[in-house]
């Protein structure tokens, strides 16, 4: 028979945002005064019967100041993640270290470390960016902008890590790096799917340009 710790708040009308009970840890400070050093609380997010919710929040002191330092829900999230509870199975924090350091592979949450800003496409070229990083780039994310209409894509128009398959001599480009400069090495052509028609082309390397972002 398993046994069952019950805290149990029953009467009156349910509503949404209800506290229910908690869980309290008791403690001292230096001054001898009792601290309520964490809590742990459960609340009716909906008590609709037959689609109920709950969420329990971790309550902590930091600083001298005791407040929701992270939730239970459907999913784990804390309070400044942007959109809160992703549901069943997720976590959601606003940020994330791997042993003291933050972990940069979440990029779009970050500016980058190094813009090159618009450089030419040149046929049979290899194209050498100083990245001044002062170590090998974590990751690297390029793009091919285009300025004049080209392959159905209008100006102004990205695409983002180009790249067809091609068995051919000389086509494409590959896009390497080391911890001084990140390396564009152009083939010959440069060929991109259509965007109307779907099929391969070439494209006109005066239409576009290379941008590229990196990160630490």
């Amino acid at each position: 028979m398993i046994e069952a710790l019950t805290l149990a708040r029953r009467g009156g009308s349910q509503v949404a945002n209800d506290l229910l009970n908690s869980i309290v840890f008791l403690g001292q400070d230096d001054a001898s005064a009792d601290v309520k050093y964490a809590d742990i609380v459960a609340e009716v997010d909906d008590p609709s019967a037959g689609a109920e919710y709950g969420n329990i929040h971790f309550r902590v002191m930091q600083n001298g100041t005791k407040a929701v330092r992270m939730h239970l829900g459907a999913g784990l999230f804390t309070p400044n993640a942007s959109s809160g509870d992703q549901g069943a199975d997720t976590a959601n924090f606003k940020d994330y270290y791997d042993d003291g350091t933050e972990i940069s592979t979440i990029y779009y949450s970050r500016t980058a470390d190094y813009e090159s800003g618009e450089q030419t496409v040149t046929a049979d070229t290899l194209l050498t960016l100083a990245h001044s990083l002062g170590a090998m780039p974590s990751f690297v994310e390029l793009r091919l902008r285009c300025k004049t209409a080209d392959l159905n894509y209008a100006a102004d128009e990205e695409v983002i890590s180009p790249e067809i398959n091609d068995s051919a001599t000389d086509v494409g480009y590959s896009l390497s790096a080391d911890s001084t400069n990140i390396y564009i090495t152009q083939g010959a052509t440069i060929p991109l799917l259509d965007k109307s028609t779907f099929n391969k082309g070439n494209i006109t390397v005066a239409n576009w340009r290379w941008l590229v972002r990196a990160w630490t």
